[in-house]
């Protein structure tokens, strides 16, 4: 690859440099999702259960109580998007559900 001389660099050309550097590693670079469709912990069938955030893989709620509700499919007359079991947001209290994950930045310096 040639360099150009230091004063004819722009900013665009050394964006250019970042993007085919990264594209270069980008089909070793891969993100695991933790339970995404609130399968873990098995409740069972016909069955609904509030438990504390940290026995939900994955998983976090606002609530002041961390509590989340899981639903298994079909109780209530409810049927799960995916799988076996969903959340019920606002459990107790009136909360929103969110998950974590890590997301890794790679920058390369072209020089």
């Amino acid at each position: 690859m040639k360099t150009l001389p230091k004063e004819h660099r722009t900013a665009s050309t050394i964006l250019t440099g970042v993007v085919i550097a990264t594209f270069g590693f980008a089909s070793s670079l891969q993100a695991t999702v933790i339970d995404g469709g609130f399968e873990a912990p098995v409740i069972g069938t016909s069955n609904y259960v509030i438990m504390d955030q940290s026995q939900v893989p994955g998983w976090q709620t606002t609530a002041s109580d961390h509590k989340i509700e899981l639903w298994s499919s079909g109780f209530g007359g409810v049927t799960a998007f995916q799988g076996n079991q969903f959340a019920e947001i606002n459990a107790i209290i009136s909360s929103i559900i969110k998950r974590g994950f890590c997301a890794v930045t790679l920058i390369f310096h072209i020089v």
